[in-house]
């Protein structure tokens, strides 16, 4: 498999390298890539780490939507004393995480692959973590039902969603649709895509029996733009041949990562009212 077919797997369908398998270090320093570079996990590991540090002793944590593991490992490691269940649609997201924790000898967190649509846990949980997965999937408000029934009276829900997909690059709308549509609009067969609005995510919660405590909006015009700039080096390395993109890389880094870096530290530091992100916290009604 070619570097650029390694790269397009992972981005739509989560076809993870064998090579992460192989050497899991190597996959937990694109774990830490992805948090350096994704504004939308800044803003989730703020909220994340004053919830966790508010929660009583023993607490369990249910991340939907886990992923590789990221966030699942990160609380199992600031929070020994709690027992995390991370779940996620993909059998190799899985299999990778579970790999992961291993490796770094992490005994209080798990995975399992579940369909959040078909979740089936009674208060059993303190806190749920939701990033991003939301949108992804048809039976949202299913989802959300699944979630308030899973937690424990006055338990929390960490939500975030993107909202409104307010575009600045010229022309940029047209080739997110083209080449990274998989990416970040849902990558299963049978999930299909939302475009929400904050207005619907606030009414949907309030809908499922949810308290909103907390709210803030992300990716505002210096976040999006940030956004729209690594999204254009994904593009590319989806789709320049493979000997070139060492050298599309280094430019980047050299060239591109400095201001986008500003741009998300502009955003992450300035309250705003309007977004293309929407962070909530939740509390079970």
């Amino acid at each position: 498999m070619s570097l650029s077919h390694a790269i397009a797997g992972y981005l739509d369908t989560h076809e993870y390298p064998t090579v992460f398998f192989k050497a899991p270090k190597l996959a937990r320093f694109i774990q830490f890539v992805n948090r350096a570079v994704t504004l939308r996990n800044w803003y989730v590991s703020r909220e994340l780490g004053s919830l966790v540090a508010q929660v009583p002793q023993g607490f369990k944590m249910l991340d939907a939507g886990c992923g590789m593991g990221d966030f699942s490992m990160w609380v199992a490691k600031k929070r020994p004393d709690a027992k995390i269940l991370g779940v996620d649609f993909g059998p190799e997201s899985v299999k990778l995480a579970d790999l992961l924790a291993r490796d770094q000898g992490l005994s209080n967190v798990r995975f399992e692959s579940e369909d959040l649509v078909r979740l089936e846990k009674s208060h059993q949980f303190d806190l749920i973590l939701c990033n991003a997965v939301l949108q992804s999937i048809r039976e949202d408000g299913q989802v959300l039902s699944n979630f308030h029934k899973a937690l424990r009276p006055g338990g929390s829900l960490l939500l975030y969603v993107p909202v409104h997909y307010k575009r600045y690059l010229p022309g940029f709308a047209r080739l997110e649709e083209k080449y990274l549509s998989g990416c970040f609009y849902g990558y299963a067969r049978g999930f299909s895509h939302h475009r929400h609005t904050s207005d619907e995510i606030r009414s949907k919660l309030t809908s499922h029996q949810f308290h909103v405590l907390k709210e803030s909006f992300a990716y505002g015009f210096t976040g999006a733009l940030s956004f729209e700039m690594y999204s254009l080096l994904l593009i590319c390395l989806k789709t320049l041949p493979v000997w070139i993109t060492p050298a599309v890389v280094l430019l980047y880094t050299m060239l591109l990562y400095p201001p986008q870096l500003l741009l998300m530290l502009v955003d992450f530091i300035t309250a705003r009212t309007k977004g293309n992100g929407f962070l909530v916290v939740a509390r079970k009604a």
